[in-house]
Protein backbone atom coordinates (compact mmCIF):
# COMPACT_ATOMS: atom_id res chain seq x y z
CA UNK A 1 0.00 0.00 0.00
CA UNK A 2 2.69 2.46 1.02
CA UNK A 3 4.63 1.71 -2.15
CA UNK A 4 1.70 2.63 -4.39
CA UNK A 5 1.13 5.89 -2.52
CA UNK A 6 4.82 6.78 -2.76
CA UNK A 7 4.78 6.09 -6.52
CA UNK A 8 1.88 8.54 -6.92
CA UNK A 9 3.59 11.10 -4.71
CA UNK A 10 6.53 11.09 -7.11
CA UNK A 11 4.38 11.00 -10.25
CA UNK A 12 0.65 11.84 -9.87
CA UNK A 13 0.00 10.91 -13.52
CA UNK A 14 0.84 7.24 -13.01
CA UNK A 15 -1.72 4.51 -13.66
CA UNK A 16 -1.20 1.62 -11.24
CA UNK A 17 -2.89 -1.79 -11.26
CA UNK A 18 -2.82 -4.03 -8.19
CA UNK A 19 -3.76 -7.63 -9.03
CA UNK A 20 -4.52 -10.12 -6.25
CA UNK A 21 -5.86 -13.62 -5.73
CA UNK A 22 -9.46 -12.43 -5.32
CA UNK A 23 -11.58 -9.38 -6.02
CA UNK A 24 -12.60 -9.27 -2.35
CA UNK A 25 -9.00 -8.98 -1.16
CA UNK A 26 -8.22 -6.45 -3.88
CA UNK A 27 -11.15 -4.25 -2.80
CA UNK A 28 -9.96 -4.41 0.81
CA UNK A 29 -6.51 -3.20 -0.18
CA UNK A 30 -7.93 -0.24 -2.10
CA UNK A 31 -10.18 0.57 0.85
CA UNK A 32 -7.15 0.66 3.14
CA UNK A 33 -5.30 2.94 0.71
CA UNK A 34 -8.28 5.31 0.68
CA UNK A 35 -8.30 5.31 4.48
CA UNK A 36 -4.66 6.38 4.56
CA UNK A 37 -5.21 9.14 1.99
CA UNK A 38 -8.25 10.45 3.84
CA UNK A 39 -7.55 9.86 7.53
CA UNK A 40 -3.79 9.85 8.06
CA UNK A 41 -3.21 13.24 9.67
CA UNK A 42 0.52 13.30 9.00
CA UNK A 43 0.01 12.43 5.33
CA UNK A 44 -2.75 14.96 4.69
CA UNK A 45 -0.75 17.63 6.53
CA UNK A 46 2.26 17.11 4.24
CA UNK A 47 0.57 16.33 0.93
CA UNK A 48 -3.06 17.41 1.24
CA UNK A 49 -6.25 15.41 0.82
CA UNK A 50 -5.93 13.59 -2.50
CA UNK A 51 -9.55 12.42 -2.33
CA UNK A 52 -11.21 15.83 -1.96
CA UNK A 53 -13.43 16.21 -5.04
CA UNK A 54 -11.40 13.51 -6.77
CA UNK A 55 -12.62 12.49 -10.27
CA UNK A 56 -13.27 8.86 -9.29
CA UNK A 57 -13.63 6.93 -6.05
CA UNK A 58 -15.11 3.48 -6.60
CA UNK A 59 -14.78 0.05 -5.02
CA UNK A 60 -12.16 -1.09 -7.51
CA UNK A 61 -10.84 2.18 -8.91
CA UNK A 62 -9.52 5.52 -7.69
CA UNK A 63 -8.32 8.68 -9.47
CA UNK A 64 -6.60 11.18 -7.18
CA UNK A 65 -7.26 14.90 -7.55
CA UNK A 66 -3.58 15.61 -8.30
CA UNK A 67 -3.81 13.99 -11.73
CA UNK A 68 -3.93 16.51 -14.57
CA UNK A 69 -3.89 14.36 -17.69
CA UNK A 70 -7.24 12.71 -18.60
CA UNK A 71 -7.01 8.94 -19.01
CA UNK A 72 -9.32 5.97 -18.68
CA UNK A 73 -7.18 3.99 -16.22
CA UNK A 74 -7.37 4.89 -12.56
CA UNK A 75 -4.55 6.22 -10.46
CA UNK A 76 -4.95 2.92 -8.65
CA UNK A 77 -7.15 0.14 -9.99
CA UNK A 78 -7.45 -3.26 -8.31
CA UNK A 79 -8.49 -6.62 -9.69
CA UNK A 80 -8.76 -10.23 -8.51
CA UNK A 81 -7.99 -13.30 -10.57
CA UNK A 82 -11.66 -14.22 -10.20
CA UNK A 83 -12.56 -11.07 -12.19
CA UNK A 84 -12.47 -10.22 -15.88
CA UNK A 85 -9.34 -8.40 -17.04
CA UNK A 86 -10.21 -5.05 -18.63
CA UNK A 87 -8.61 -3.51 -21.73
CA UNK A 88 -7.06 -0.56 -19.87
CA UNK A 89 -3.31 -0.01 -19.67
CA UNK A 90 -0.97 0.81 -16.81
CA UNK A 91 2.47 2.21 -16.06
CA UNK A 92 3.00 -0.01 -13.02
CA UNK A 93 1.45 -3.42 -12.39
CA UNK A 94 1.77 -5.03 -8.96
CA UNK A 95 0.97 -8.74 -8.79
CA UNK A 96 0.41 -9.22 -5.07
CA UNK A 97 -0.20 -12.72 -3.65
CA UNK A 98 -1.98 -14.06 -6.72
CA UNK A 99 -1.04 -17.61 -5.64
CA UNK A 100 -2.90 -19.26 -2.76
CA UNK A 101 -3.83 -22.66 -1.32
CA UNK A 102 -5.99 -23.46 -4.35
CA UNK A 103 -2.83 -23.45 -6.48
CA UNK A 104 -1.27 -25.96 -4.10
CA UNK A 105 -4.10 -28.43 -4.57
CA UNK A 106 -5.03 -28.09 -8.24
CA UNK A 107 -3.19 -28.21 -11.56
CA UNK A 108 -6.17 -26.45 -13.15
CA UNK A 109 -5.92 -23.62 -10.61
CA UNK A 110 -2.18 -23.22 -11.26
CA UNK A 111 -2.88 -22.98 -14.99
CA UNK A 112 -5.63 -20.43 -14.31
CA UNK A 113 -3.22 -18.27 -12.30
CA UNK A 114 -0.64 -18.38 -15.10
CA UNK A 115 -3.26 -17.29 -17.63
CA UNK A 116 -4.38 -14.49 -15.33
CA UNK A 117 -0.81 -13.27 -14.92
CA UNK A 118 -0.22 -13.30 -18.67
CA UNK A 119 -3.49 -11.43 -19.29
CA UNK A 120 -2.54 -8.79 -16.72
CA UNK A 121 0.97 -8.35 -18.10
CA UNK A 122 -0.58 -7.59 -21.50
CA UNK A 123 -2.00 -4.41 -19.91
CA UNK A 124 1.46 -2.92 -19.30
CA UNK A 125 2.31 0.26 -21.17
CA UNK A 126 5.58 0.31 -23.16
CA UNK A 127 8.38 1.08 -20.74
CA UNK A 128 6.18 0.15 -17.78
CA UNK A 129 7.21 -1.81 -14.72
CA UNK A 130 6.01 -5.02 -13.11
CA UNK A 131 6.40 -6.00 -9.47
CA UNK A 132 5.58 -9.39 -8.04
CA UNK A 133 5.12 -10.18 -4.37
CA UNK A 134 3.96 -13.45 -2.96
CA UNK A 135 4.56 -16.80 -1.34
CA UNK A 136 5.28 -20.15 -2.91
CA UNK A 137 2.53 -22.73 -2.54
CA UNK A 138 3.70 -25.41 -4.98
CA UNK A 139 6.87 -26.28 -6.85
CA UNK A 140 4.98 -25.73 -10.14
CA UNK A 141 3.08 -22.55 -9.25
CA UNK A 142 3.39 -19.31 -11.20
CA UNK A 143 6.40 -18.07 -9.19
CA UNK A 144 8.33 -21.26 -9.90
CA UNK A 145 7.29 -20.93 -13.54
CA UNK A 146 8.66 -17.38 -13.69
CA UNK A 147 11.96 -18.25 -12.04
CA UNK A 148 12.70 -21.64 -13.55
CA UNK A 149 11.12 -21.38 -17.02
CA UNK A 150 10.16 -17.94 -18.27
CA UNK A 151 13.13 -16.11 -16.78
CA UNK A 152 15.61 -18.51 -18.37
CA UNK A 153 14.04 -17.92 -21.78
CA UNK A 154 14.07 -14.15 -21.28
CA UNK A 155 17.70 -14.23 -20.16
CA UNK A 156 18.72 -16.24 -23.21
CA UNK A 157 17.00 -13.77 -25.54
CA UNK A 158 18.40 -10.80 -23.60
CA UNK A 159 21.92 -12.18 -23.97
CA UNK A 160 21.39 -12.19 -27.74
CA UNK A 161 20.92 -8.43 -27.62
CA UNK A 162 17.14 -8.14 -27.35
CA UNK A 163 16.78 -5.46 -24.67
CA UNK A 164 12.98 -5.90 -24.67
CA UNK A 165 13.50 -9.32 -23.08
CA UNK A 166 15.08 -8.14 -19.85
CA UNK A 167 14.57 -10.92 -17.27
CA UNK A 168 12.82 -10.46 -13.95
CA UNK A 169 14.95 -9.77 -10.89
CA UNK A 170 13.98 -11.86 -7.87
CA UNK A 171 14.71 -11.59 -4.17
CA UNK A 172 13.80 -14.70 -2.19
CA UNK A 173 13.96 -14.25 1.58
CA UNK A 174 12.82 -17.24 3.66
CA UNK A 175 12.11 -17.00 7.37
CA UNK A 176 15.42 -18.77 8.03
CA UNK A 177 18.38 -18.80 5.64
CA UNK A 178 20.54 -21.79 4.71
CA UNK A 179 22.92 -21.06 7.59
CA UNK A 180 20.05 -21.09 10.09
CA UNK A 181 19.93 -17.32 10.61
CA UNK A 182 16.50 -15.79 11.18
CA UNK A 183 15.65 -13.11 8.63
CA UNK A 184 12.65 -11.75 10.54
CA UNK A 185 13.45 -12.49 14.21
CA UNK A 186 10.97 -9.96 15.59
CA UNK A 187 7.95 -11.62 14.00
CA UNK A 188 9.21 -15.13 13.18
CA UNK A 189 11.31 -16.34 16.09
CA UNK A 190 12.58 -19.91 16.47
CA UNK A 191 9.67 -20.63 18.81
CA UNK A 192 7.14 -19.19 16.37
CA UNK A 193 8.59 -21.15 13.44
CA UNK A 194 8.48 -24.36 15.46
CA UNK A 195 4.82 -23.74 16.26
CA UNK A 196 4.01 -22.94 12.62
CA UNK A 197 5.71 -26.11 11.44
CA UNK A 198 3.51 -28.14 13.78
CA UNK A 199 0.31 -26.27 12.90
CA UNK A 200 0.81 -26.14 9.13
CA UNK A 201 2.65 -29.39 8.47
CA UNK A 202 5.83 -29.78 6.45
CA UNK A 203 4.37 -29.06 3.02
CA UNK A 204 2.74 -25.71 3.82
CA UNK A 205 5.55 -24.65 6.16
CA UNK A 206 8.24 -25.40 3.56
CA UNK A 207 6.35 -23.40 0.94
CA UNK A 208 5.13 -20.41 2.94
CA UNK A 209 7.80 -19.86 5.59
CA UNK A 210 10.89 -21.38 3.97
CA UNK A 211 9.87 -20.53 0.36
CA UNK A 212 10.95 -24.00 -0.71
CA UNK A 213 7.94 -26.06 -1.88
CA UNK A 214 8.24 -29.82 -1.61
CA UNK A 215 8.67 -31.61 -4.92
CA UNK A 216 5.89 -34.11 -5.48
CA UNK A 217 7.10 -37.58 -4.58
CA UNK A 218 9.30 -36.36 -1.75
CA UNK A 219 8.72 -38.28 1.47
CA UNK A 220 6.72 -36.30 4.02
CA UNK A 221 6.92 -38.52 7.12
CA UNK A 222 10.63 -39.25 7.52
CA UNK A 223 11.41 -42.57 9.17
CA UNK A 224 14.25 -41.10 11.20
CA UNK A 225 11.86 -38.52 12.71
CA UNK A 226 9.35 -41.08 13.99
CA UNK A 227 8.79 -41.29 17.76
CA UNK A 228 7.92 -44.45 19.64
CA UNK A 229 6.43 -45.81 22.87
CA UNK A 230 6.61 -49.13 24.70
CA UNK A 231 3.17 -50.76 24.77
CA UNK A 232 4.05 -52.47 28.06
CA UNK A 233 4.21 -49.07 29.77
CA UNK A 234 0.43 -48.83 29.36
CA UNK A 235 -0.46 -52.27 30.71
CA UNK A 236 -1.32 -53.36 34.24
CA UNK A 237 0.24 -56.17 36.27
CA UNK A 238 -1.86 -58.71 34.38
CA UNK A 239 -0.54 -57.49 31.03
CA UNK A 240 -3.81 -55.80 30.03
CA UNK A 241 -4.16 -52.26 28.73
CA UNK A 242 -5.27 -49.84 31.43
CA UNK A 243 -8.65 -48.99 29.98
CA UNK A 244 -9.77 -47.10 33.08
CA UNK A 245 -6.66 -44.91 33.13
CA UNK A 246 -6.36 -43.78 29.51
CA UNK A 247 -8.74 -42.39 26.89
CA UNK A 248 -8.91 -44.42 23.67
CA UNK A 249 -9.97 -43.14 20.25
CA UNK A 250 -10.47 -44.82 16.90
CA UNK A 251 -10.79 -44.05 13.20
CA UNK A 252 -11.59 -45.90 10.01
CA UNK A 253 -11.13 -45.03 6.35
CA UNK A 254 -13.51 -47.57 4.76
CA UNK A 255 -12.92 -49.24 1.41
CA UNK A 256 -15.72 -50.36 -0.86
CA UNK A 257 -15.12 -54.10 -1.07
CA UNK A 258 -12.71 -57.01 -0.76
CA UNK A 259 -10.59 -57.43 -3.87
CA UNK A 260 -6.98 -58.49 -4.26
CA UNK A 261 -6.12 -55.11 -5.74
CA UNK A 262 -8.55 -52.99 -3.73
CA UNK A 263 -7.85 -50.36 -1.12
CA UNK A 264 -7.13 -51.18 2.48
CA UNK A 265 -9.75 -50.33 5.08
CA UNK A 266 -7.50 -49.31 7.99
CA UNK A 267 -8.92 -49.23 11.50
CA UNK A 268 -6.63 -47.35 13.88
CA UNK A 269 -6.78 -47.12 17.67
CA UNK A 270 -4.81 -44.70 19.82
CA UNK A 271 -4.59 -43.73 23.45
CA UNK A 272 -3.67 -40.33 24.84
CA UNK A 273 -0.82 -40.62 27.33
CA UNK A 274 0.01 -38.59 30.44
CA UNK A 275 1.59 -35.74 28.46
CA UNK A 276 -1.08 -35.59 25.78
CA UNK A 277 0.67 -37.53 23.01
CA UNK A 278 -1.35 -39.79 20.71
CA UNK A 279 0.05 -43.34 20.94
CA UNK A 280 -1.01 -45.70 18.15
CA UNK A 281 -1.89 -48.88 20.04
CA UNK A 282 -3.26 -50.72 17.01
CA UNK A 283 -3.07 -50.03 13.27
CA UNK A 284 -5.21 -52.73 11.71
CA UNK A 285 -4.58 -52.96 7.95
CA UNK A 286 -6.84 -55.28 5.99
CA UNK A 287 -8.78 -55.32 2.71
CA UNK A 288 -12.26 -56.14 4.06
CA UNK A 289 -15.92 -56.52 3.26
CA UNK A 290 -18.25 -53.80 4.64
CA UNK A 291 -19.72 -56.17 7.25
CA UNK A 292 -16.22 -57.12 8.40
CA UNK A 293 -15.36 -53.45 8.92
CA UNK A 294 -18.37 -52.98 11.19
CA UNK A 295 -17.68 -56.23 13.09
CA UNK A 296 -14.08 -55.17 13.74
CA UNK A 297 -15.13 -51.74 15.00
CA UNK A 298 -17.63 -53.28 17.44
CA UNK A 299 -15.10 -55.92 18.58
CA UNK A 300 -12.50 -53.20 19.14
CA UNK A 301 -14.94 -51.14 21.18
CA UNK A 302 -15.45 -54.11 23.49
CA UNK A 303 -11.69 -54.01 24.12
CA UNK A 304 -10.92 -50.29 24.19
CA UNK A 305 -14.22 -48.62 25.17
CA UNK A 306 -13.68 -45.73 22.76
CA UNK A 307 -14.24 -42.16 23.84
CA UNK A 308 -15.01 -41.48 20.19
CA UNK A 309 -14.68 -43.31 16.90
CA UNK A 310 -14.58 -41.48 13.54
CA UNK A 311 -15.62 -42.97 10.21
CA UNK A 312 -14.97 -41.19 6.92
CA UNK A 313 -18.32 -40.82 5.16
CA UNK A 314 -17.57 -39.32 1.77
CA UNK A 315 -19.80 -40.51 -1.10
CA UNK A 316 -20.87 -44.16 -0.68
CA UNK A 317 -18.78 -44.51 2.48
CA UNK A 318 -21.82 -43.22 4.37
CA UNK A 319 -23.00 -46.85 4.18
CA UNK A 320 -20.65 -47.83 7.00
CA UNK A 321 -22.09 -45.45 9.55
CA UNK A 322 -25.55 -46.77 8.71
CA UNK A 323 -24.36 -50.38 9.00
CA UNK A 324 -22.78 -49.66 12.36
CA UNK A 325 -26.00 -48.09 13.66
CA UNK A 326 -28.04 -51.03 12.38
CA UNK A 327 -25.76 -53.61 13.97
CA UNK A 328 -25.82 -51.79 17.31
CA UNK A 329 -29.64 -51.83 17.21
CA UNK A 330 -29.56 -55.55 16.41
CA UNK A 331 -27.23 -56.22 19.35
CA UNK A 332 -29.49 -54.19 21.61
CA UNK A 333 -32.53 -56.19 20.48
CA UNK A 334 -30.69 -59.47 21.13
CA UNK A 335 -29.80 -58.35 24.67
CA UNK A 336 -33.42 -57.31 25.31
CA UNK A 337 -34.75 -60.64 23.98
CA UNK A 338 -32.39 -62.58 26.27
CA UNK A 339 -33.55 -60.51 29.25
CA UNK A 340 -37.18 -61.30 28.42
CA UNK A 341 -36.35 -65.02 28.12
CA UNK A 342 -34.66 -65.00 31.53
CA UNK A 343 -37.62 -63.15 33.05
CA UNK A 344 -35.43 -60.19 33.95
CA UNK A 345 -37.84 -57.86 32.17
CA UNK A 346 -41.40 -58.17 30.89
CA UNK A 347 -42.06 -58.62 27.20
CA UNK A 348 -44.05 -55.40 27.37
CA UNK A 349 -41.12 -53.46 28.85
CA UNK A 350 -39.73 -50.87 26.49
CA UNK A 351 -36.30 -51.80 25.14
CA UNK A 352 -33.63 -49.74 26.89
CA UNK A 353 -30.58 -48.19 25.35
CA UNK A 354 -27.61 -50.57 25.34
CA UNK A 355 -25.26 -50.47 28.29
CA UNK A 356 -22.42 -49.94 25.86
CA UNK A 357 -22.41 -48.72 22.29
CA UNK A 358 -19.81 -47.33 19.88
CA UNK A 359 -19.74 -43.52 20.29
CA UNK A 360 -19.04 -42.68 16.69
CA UNK A 361 -19.31 -39.75 14.34
CA UNK A 362 -19.22 -39.67 10.57
CA UNK A 363 -16.73 -37.28 9.00
CA UNK A 364 -17.32 -35.71 5.61
CA UNK A 365 -14.03 -34.31 4.35
CA UNK A 366 -14.10 -31.26 2.09
CA UNK A 367 -10.39 -30.36 2.16
CA UNK A 368 -8.06 -32.08 -0.30
CA UNK A 369 -6.72 -35.39 1.02
CA UNK A 370 -3.04 -34.55 0.52
CA UNK A 371 -3.41 -31.20 2.26
CA UNK A 372 -5.06 -32.90 5.24
CA UNK A 373 -2.44 -35.63 5.47
CA UNK A 374 0.51 -33.25 5.19
CA UNK A 375 -0.95 -31.01 7.89
CA UNK A 376 -0.01 -33.53 10.62
CA UNK A 377 3.67 -33.81 9.66
CA UNK A 378 4.60 -31.28 12.32
CA UNK A 379 2.86 -33.31 15.04
CA UNK A 380 4.59 -36.44 13.71
CA UNK A 381 8.08 -34.92 13.68
CA UNK A 382 7.93 -33.54 17.25
CA UNK A 383 6.49 -36.70 18.80
CA UNK A 384 2.89 -35.62 19.28
CA UNK A 385 2.12 -38.82 17.36
CA UNK A 386 3.91 -41.97 18.54
CA UNK A 387 4.16 -45.55 17.28
CA UNK A 388 4.85 -48.89 18.93
CA UNK A 389 8.47 -49.87 19.53
CA UNK A 390 7.56 -53.38 18.39
CA UNK A 391 5.98 -52.14 15.15
CA UNK A 392 7.72 -54.84 13.09
CA UNK A 393 5.99 -57.64 15.02
CA UNK A 394 2.85 -55.89 16.30
CA UNK A 395 -0.39 -57.65 15.23
CA UNK A 396 -2.89 -56.76 12.51
CA UNK A 397 -0.32 -55.71 9.88
CA UNK A 398 0.92 -52.78 11.95
CA UNK A 399 4.16 -52.91 9.93
CA UNK A 400 2.27 -52.42 6.65
CA UNK A 401 0.66 -49.26 8.02
CA UNK A 402 4.08 -47.93 9.05
CA UNK A 403 5.53 -48.56 5.59
CA UNK A 404 2.57 -46.85 3.91
CA UNK A 405 3.02 -43.80 6.15
CA UNK A 406 6.77 -43.62 5.56
CA UNK A 407 6.43 -44.06 1.80
CA UNK A 408 3.68 -41.46 1.38
CA UNK A 409 3.21 -39.91 -1.19
CA UNK A 410 5.46 -42.11 -3.31
CA UNK A 411 2.88 -44.91 -3.19
CA UNK A 412 -0.61 -44.59 -4.60
CA UNK A 413 -2.29 -46.07 -1.49
CA UNK A 414 -2.97 -43.24 0.97
CA UNK A 415 -5.39 -45.06 3.27
CA UNK A 416 -3.01 -45.40 6.24
CA UNK A 417 -1.83 -41.76 6.42
CA UNK A 418 -5.40 -40.60 5.75
CA UNK A 419 -6.71 -42.71 8.64
CA UNK A 420 -3.89 -41.41 10.87
CA UNK A 421 -4.81 -37.80 10.09
CA UNK A 422 -8.46 -38.51 10.87
CA UNK A 423 -7.55 -40.09 14.22
CA UNK A 424 -5.33 -37.15 15.14
CA UNK A 425 -8.11 -34.73 14.19
CA UNK A 426 -10.63 -36.74 16.21
CA UNK A 427 -8.55 -36.21 19.35
CA UNK A 428 -7.30 -32.65 18.90
CA UNK A 429 -9.33 -30.66 16.38
CA UNK A 430 -12.08 -29.62 18.78
CA UNK A 431 -9.65 -28.37 21.40
CA UNK A 432 -9.94 -31.62 23.33
CA UNK A 433 -7.04 -32.37 25.63
CA UNK A 434 -7.73 -35.88 26.89
CA UNK A 435 -5.16 -36.93 29.44
CA UNK A 436 -4.76 -39.91 31.70
CA UNK A 437 -6.95 -39.79 34.82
Amino acid sequence: MGGSIEELRQDPELAILIAMNSGTNAAKVLSEIKAILRNNVAFTHLYGNWLYRCPREQQYSLIINRRQRPQKSGSIDVIGKDSSVTSQHYDLIILDDIVDEKDRDSVAERDKTKRFMNDVIDLLNPGGRIRLRGTFWHHEDVYAYLIEDLNLELQEEYNKGNKESEPYKFTITPARDAAGKLNFPNILSDEKLTALRIEKGLASFSAQQMLNPLVEGATVFLKEQAHYFDIDDYKDEDGLLQIDRYSFFGSCDPALGRTTTGCYAPIFTGLVNDIGDLCLVDMNMEIRQPSSIVDTIIDNDAIYYYEEFSIESNASQVLYGELLDAQIREMNLKIHTERVARGTVSSTTRMKKPRRYVPHREIYNTEKKDARIQSIEGAYSVGKIRFRLDWKTAPNNYDIAMKHIWNYPQITLKDAPDCLEMLYRTVYSQGLNFMAV
